[in-house]
């Protein structure tokens, strides 16, 4: 954990301002040469156009390469698009430890977007779809197509080498991060901020 923004509890999580400034902090806390090369890698949450368009142009810094890989939403303009797909573009997925990963299965869908100024603003910008079963604890809430057909992941990478499958695992390998933050208020985060300034220092 390299940055912790404590901020008012009616803040957005997607204030491109706040997420730039956070990201900024967290690099300049990498030694130097690890800040040259960086993926960031967002949840739907943290998604945000002035945000999107910062990381590709590395941050603003010149001698950086950052790429990203974020969630992007399955609207029905996605829909229509992964409907028109042929069975040839889908390709087995993996999951994170490079196995295949059964039935699961994923697409670039980049060429039946009209990304219009996206494209112009990312360059290299690729939509990724994931067609997963559903797993169980998300069944409550789901749709009656999800139920029995499973459900569609997306999303969003500025990466242009690397198979789409790769891609698409390498972007699901962030979630341990909320174990991480989890663990965090095990061991006292969440008794912070304190009145007491040592407990803050802590």
């Amino acid at each position: 954990m390299l940055a912790i923004d404590p901020r008012p509890g009616g803040a957005t999580s997607n204030c491109a301002v706040n997420n730039i400034g956070l990201l900024g902090l967290a690099v300049s806390r990498l030694p130097a040469t690890y800040g040259r090369r960086v993926l960031v890698r967002l949840d739907g949450p943290g998604f945000s156009h002035d945000l999107l368009e910062h990381i590709p142009a590395d941050g603003g810094v010149r001698g950086r390469a950052w790429e990203l890989s974020v969630g992007w939403s399955c609207t029905g303009k996605e829909m229509d698009a992964i409907e028109r797909l042929p069975k040839a573009a889908w390709t087995g997925g993996i999951g994170q430890d490079g196995e295949p990963a059964d039935d699961t299965f994923v697409a670039d869908l980049t060429g039946l977007l009209d990304l219009g100024a996206w494209q112009e603003k990312v360059l290299g910008l690729r939509i990724i779809v994931r067609d997963e079963l559903l797993h169980p604890r998300y069944r409550k809430r789901a749709t009656q197509r999800e139920k029995q057909l499973g459900r569609y992941q997306l999303i969003a990478t500025s990466t242009g080498r690397g198979q789409i499958s790769w891609l698409d695992a390498r972007h699901l390998s962030h979630v341990h991060v909320e174990n991480n933050v989890k663990q965090a208020k095990n061991l006292g985060l969440n008794r912070w901020p304190s009145r007491r300034w040592a407990v803050n220092v802590a």
